[in-house]
């Protein structure tokens, strides 16, 4: 009797399984918060249950599943993954890039030279073929290990 109500209403059975599914998933989701990747499971469910709905078969309906999961995932690892690692704001010796400096020695392509930036000194080489000449302004435009490029 059970079985021949299951094969009868197989359309919405499988409708509200993915629903529930899609459900159990935000659940697991909401349990273990930092990890993101239930949520594209649940969306797969959901869409599967358009599917159903839409009488699609069963066999197309696991694909759909799957194929909005892992793509949701992707998407998902990929935003994440860009935002991790950038900073709001650069600290340290990489807060300097950017910033204005006055030559106090000569500074050559093959010899470094120094610079004063925010009231210290440091060790600056430039990669231009150009000479920089005591008391001009200069900017810094990256760190290279303990010394900063100028240009």
């Amino acid at each position: 009797m059970v079985e021949e109500f299951l094969i009868n209403n197989l359309p919405s059975v499988l409708f509200y399984s993915w629903l529930i599914l899609g459900t159990v998933f935000l659940f697991v989701e909401l349990a273990m918060p930092g990890f993101l990747g239930f949520v594209s499971c649940s969306l797969g469910c959901f869409v599967a249950a358009i599917a159903a709905y839409a009488a699609v078969s069963a066999f197309w309906q696991c694909w759909v599943a799957l194929g909005v999961a892992a793509a949701s995932f992707m998407a998902l690892w990929m935003f994440v993954a860009s935002k991790q690692n950038r900073s709001l704001y650069q600290t340290n010796v990489h807060s300097l890039i950017g910033q204005e400096a006055i030559v106090l020695e000569m500074i050559t392509k093959d010899a470094p030279g120094r610079i004063k930036v925010r009231g210290e000194e440091w060790v600056a080489i430039t990669h231009g073929s150009s000479i920089l000449e005591p008391t001009k302004k200069v900017r810094i435009k990256a760190v290279d290990g303990n010394m900063l490029i100028v240009g």
